[in-house]
């Protein structure tokens, strides 16, 4: 019997759905030739030197080799590693070195990084994307290998990706997930977003992020058509929806609001009444921004979700329950528990703020060479994601707070996201973030750093008045500043470790 594995995934569904393809910018591959495709890769890289457990780096945007060297890197036993090319230089030298990375295969519009990068990693063989340069080229190396399905031994438990977290409060942190964690991940998806074989499946995000890696992973699982955007642009996005009668796409708010934004005349010069399952995850999820989801994809079931690089999404929030249970990330997803534990590893009440935490065949083995972390994470039997929520009497699960922000003022414990969720509902204001800061008497004080909408005027008393309105009085901020961006990560979270830096003195 055939193990189960991210290999043999592609494979089966090369038998099952040959024709259906994998389409890009510049390309389409139907699922047969890409199948015979990640063999080659696979063969390459054996011949190489590449062997089990061996992380293997690749740099470049959404194109179907990018999907072609996930399956060829995991059918030799080796693990993929997706880098974020929107990292400088020395934040991908330590990703780089940390994994110890000696293999890369990159897109020719990453030469001018690569170049920079030779010498300063343990990078020592180089594939070339494209382009010409004295690295190997991809389709030369494709041509001269096998096209058979490597003889390896490949096992359920183990690694076949290493991710990086985005390293929202300091050094970026590597999840390795095994063979099983990935197939229980595609699982889940297709279950509880309901995708089918017949669905068109657009991913707009990066896939190095988790949320759109495991979209493909899914889509291939399943045996999609699916449509990859290299580079995101609000037009080209409904361009692709209009022209493919594209089913299913996801996107975070920030891109959504892209799209959102471009002129009414435009938007409706594009037919986008074939998507009928759409997602949502990353940030505060407002309820005007629900109904303009709705306005755009009309025939669209929205589902907002909840996760982590350490276990792809775990919760859900379901078409029926989404304006109903607003602000909720819904409930555990079909192959996953999810419980608020305090700080003993005991289960708590409806309304009792606890941290998040998880028992799921999706979670990640370990922390890559961090053994203290893995440890630390895995407290009391349950993986800590290390948000703080709470259930309601319906146990659905709410998010109040990243445990690392929560301020303490006076001895009470203040959930910044709570202000953040408030302040989102003023018409003036466009994007906030709030942080503590020392305070010689209270310990800590609230201080609400705001984004004011184009054109819009406000003052720090008005703000501080506003929330003391609606919120208790230890909670309100005491200092507020006005800027006019935030600074965010590529997967568009906003940085407080930098927000502090920059605004977290008294």
């Amino acid at each position: 019997m055939e193990i189960l594995t991210v290999g043999y995934l592609l494979r089966r569904t090369a038998d099952k759905a040959p024709a259906n393809e994998v389409v890009g910018s510049r390309k389409r591959i139907p699922y047969a030739d890409f199948d015979r495709r990640a063999n080659q890769l696979a063969h390459t890289l054996i011949s190489w030197g590449v062997g089990k457990g061996d992380p293997v780096a690749l740099l470049m945007p959404n194109i179907p080799e990018l999907g072609e060297s996930i399956f060829g890197i995991t059918r030799c036993g080796a693990v993929c590693l997706p880098l974020n090319y929107r990292l400088k230089t020395h934040e991908l030298i330590y990703i780089l070195q940390h994994s110890g990375s000696k293999v890369i295969i990159y897109e020719q519009g990453f030469s001018d990084p690569i170049n920079l990068l030779k010498g300063q990693t343990g990078l020592e063989k180089f594939i070339r994307i494209g382009g010409s340069g004295q690295d190997p080229e991809y389709e030369s190396l494709l041509n001269h290998a096998p096209e058979t399905y490597p003889s390896l031994e490949v096992g359920e438990n183990d690694p076949a990706a290493l991710l990086y977290t985005s390293g929202t409060t300091g050094r970026p942190k590597g999840v390795i997930l095994t063979q099983r964690n990935v197939l229980w991940s595609c699982v889940s998806q297709a279950i509880e977003y309901r995708v089918t074989s017949r669905d068109k499946i657009l991913i707009a995000p990066p896939m190095f992020h988790v949320g759109a890696f495991f979209r493909f992973l899914s889509a291939v699982y399943l045996g999609n058509s699916v449509f990859l955007m290299d580079q995101f642009d609000p037009i080209r996005f409904l361009e692709i929806i209009h022209k493919n009668e594209i089913t299913f796409t996801a996107l975070v708010p920030t891109m959504f609001i892209m799209v959102d934004q471009l002129p009414e005349e435009v938007k409706r010069s594009y037919k986008t009444t074939s998507v009928t399952k759409y997602i949502t995850s990353g940030s505060i999820l407002p309820v005007d921004l629900v109904r303009r989801i709705q306005k755009l994809f009309p025939n669209a079931e929205i589902r907002d979700s909840y996760g982590a690089t350490e276990c792809n999404f775990v919760t859900i929030l379901q078409p029926q329950d989404l304006i109903r249970k607003l602000g909720s990330i819904g409930k555990a997803n079909v192959n996953s528990e999810v419980k608020i534990l305090n700080d003993q590893g005991e289960e708590v009440g409806p309304g009792i703020v606890g941290e998040i935490c998880v028992r799921s065949p999706q979670v990640l083995k370990e922390y890559y060479k961090d053994p203290e972390a893995t440890r630390e994470a895995y407290k009391y039997g349950w993986f800590h994601i290390g948000d703080m929520g709470k259930t309601d009497d319906e146990g659905f699960i709410y998010i109040v707070d990243r445990k690392k922000d929560m301020i303490i003022s006076g001895g009470e414990n203040i959930y910044p996201r709570e202000i953040e969720e408030l302040l989102y509902t003023h018409e003036k204001i466009v994007e906030t973030a709030v942080i503590g800061v020392p305070d010689p008497l209270w310990g800590e004080s609230v201080r609400a750093i705001i984004v004011t909408k184009p054109g819009e005027k406000l003052t720090a008393e008005e703000v501080i008045q506003f929330c003391a309105r609606q919120l208790a009085g230890y909670k309100k901020p005491k200092s507020v500043i006005f800027v006019d961006s935030l600074p965010k990560n590529p997967s568009n979270k906003i940085l407080k470790r930098i927000l502090k830096e920059q605004y977290g003195k008294s």
